[in-house]
């Protein structure tokens, strides 16, 4: 994270403090644990969020408004509770993260424009099937534990962002 030009790791001790300093928060992390921590942090902050992720030939990217529902934990309840498909295991292709980087800035921007269509907007990309992008609008899930009708991710503990280990 760059904290006002300096290098600073986001864990969850610092996390809310470093998302409350921006504006808009752009996560491109490889691994669950740390976007979930983004995406709670920012949820408790009121930042907006823009995700994205690749495994092999697929990506996406997501918007997330401040405080609007749907958020990131509607799409992924919870961090996974065995191994998940990562790039570490499973590589990227090279292109692909690009063109999700691209889309992922457009999204951004439409944020910071204050477009509230950006919001709750997924885009997904498929290589390997010929490629169409594909955006649609995310469902509220009722039983989120962010935004939902009583939801339970009220701080940052760190026990909730642990990845599980690889066997």
């Amino acid at each position: 994270v760059d904290a006002g030009h300096r290098e600073v790791r986001l864990v969850p001790s610092n996390a809310r403090a470093l998302v409350a300093e921006h504006d808009l928060v752009v996560e491109g992390a490889d691994n669950f644990a740390t976007k979930f921590l983004v995406a709670d942090a920012a949820r408790l902050e009121s930042r907006p969020v823009v995700h994205a992720g690749v495994v092999r030939w697929a990506g996406y990217a997501l918007a997330t408004g401040p405080q609007s529902r749907p958020c990131y934990r509607c799409l992924f309840e919870d961090l996974p509770r065995e191994q998940p498909d990562t790039c570490a295991i499973s590589g990227v292709v090279g292109p692909l993260v690009a063109l999700v980087g691209a889309l992922q800035a457009e999204l951004a921007l439409e944020i910071l424009l204050g477009r509230a269509e950006a919001s709750a907007r997924f885009v997904h990309v498929d290589a390997l099937r010929g490629g169409p992008i594909r955006t649609r609008r995310l469902a509220w899930r009722p039983g989120c534990a962010t935004c939902g009708e009583r939801p339970s991710v009220k701080d940052i503990d760190p026990a909730r962002y642990v990845q599980p280990s690889c066997a």
